[in-house]
């Protein structure tokens, strides 16, 4: 579990004025003095239908400055800081570099995939290298995407730490729309799609895992799934909302739902949520919209049971967030939903 932070900074007062320049959810501390180093990732370059993504954790910074801190769950767990890291500006270069690239109608599509492969790399690269940091201060690190294929190199990171703690029993619990499972997608190795089968190729590999809000995948990721066994369990979207539905049956809660699934997981968990695993409702700009998912009491049931049961949060993501392309649009529902969301797995990690 990460350190408090100082006694100084307890006295944060998150309903005061907040200027537009502020740190996420107004935190006034260093990175020194927070709990939860997060990373904002501005990365889209493989995203297959919508874009803006690249934009989210400007984003949900912004948002968080109207949100109201405090709350029944959480008290003043804002205290221990959350601290959103300056953005790299290669990783938003290389973002510029591979949307032109992608749009060039000159340069034969195998070149352009090779191209942002080998972009996709890099950008991993140094994600991967500002997680080992941040674990190196007993921090926990997070992310703020960008698409999902971005989460690869923290994940790397905590999975080694772990390894070299001698914990090879951690749990993923990952929560999605789709299964990003493919071994590729449209060219692209480290695909938005492919996400989640990188971290089970990765040395150090979870040991368990759970999936929920998935309602849109292919046959090679139900293979896959399958042939991982039974410590690796998803539920689709029907399945999920029929397992509410007899648990209610039986006199138990959603609550007891999750808190029953998260029981099989080991102690460390990593959490993945890509927004549109969320009812698109919550989320209508996000890249790869599907009808059907989690609710937001769902959402934060889920949350609330892990816990309940106490688990160490080693690290975790938010991706796919993202705001109307329409230039004349005011809505800013996405990002406001992504920092509420966001803010609830940073308390998580501390608690």
């Amino acid at each position: 579990m990460a350190n408090l932070v100082s006694p100084s900074l307890k006295s944060f007062n998150p309903a005061d004025e907040i200027s537009e320049d502020s740190n996420l959810f107004g935190w006034p501390g260093s990175e020194e003095q927070s709990s939860v180093i997060i990373q904002p990732v501005p990365w889209e370059a493989t995203t297959s239908y919508l874009g803006g993504t690249s934009k989210a954790p400007e984003l949900i910074r912004l948002a968080s400055h109207q949100m109201d801190l405090f709350s029944e769950t959480w008290g003043e767990t804002y205290t221990k800081g959350f601290y959103l890291a300056e953005p790299n500006l290669k990783i938003s270069q290389l973002n510029d570099n591979a949307l032109e690239l992608k749009n060039n109608k000159k340069i034969p599509s195998l070149e352009i995939s090779q191209r942002l492969n080998l972009m996709s790399a890099e950008v991993n690269a140094l994600v991967y290298e500002k997680t080992s940091q941040t674990l190196k201060q007993n921090k926990i690190p997070a992310l703020i995407g960008g698409e999902h294929s971005v989460i690869f190199g923290q994940v790397k990171a905590v999975s080694e730490q772990l390894k070299n703690k001698n914990t090879t029993q951690w749990g993923l619990v990952h929560i999605d729309a789709h299964l990003d499972l493919r071994n590729a997608y449209q060219g692209f190795e480290h695909s938005h799609a492919s996400a989640i089968r990188h971290v089970f190729e990765l040395d150090n590999s979870p040991s368990h895992s759970v999936h929920f809000g998935i309602r849109d995948y292919c046959k090679e990721e139900s293979d896959y799934m399958k042939d991982l066994g039974s410590n690796y369990n998803f539920f689709t979207d029907r399945s999920f909302q029929q397992s509410l539905e007899q648990n209610i049956s039986h006199d138990k809660t959603s609550l007891d739902f999750f808190t029953n699934e998260f029981q099989k997981l080991p102690q460390d968990i990593y959490i993945s949520w890509d927004i549109d695993g969320l009812d698109p409702q919550l989320c209508p700009n996000t890249g790869t919209p599907v009808p059907g998912g989690l609710n937001w009491h769902q959402a934060l049931t889920l949350i609330f049971a892990l816990k309940q049961l106490n688990k160490n949060i080693v690290g975790f993501d938010l991706v796919e967030v993202s705001e109307s392309l329409n230039p004349n649009s005011t809505t800013e529902w996405n990002s406001n939903v992504g920092a509420r969301l966001f803010y609830e797995l940073c308390c998580l990690a501390v608690c």
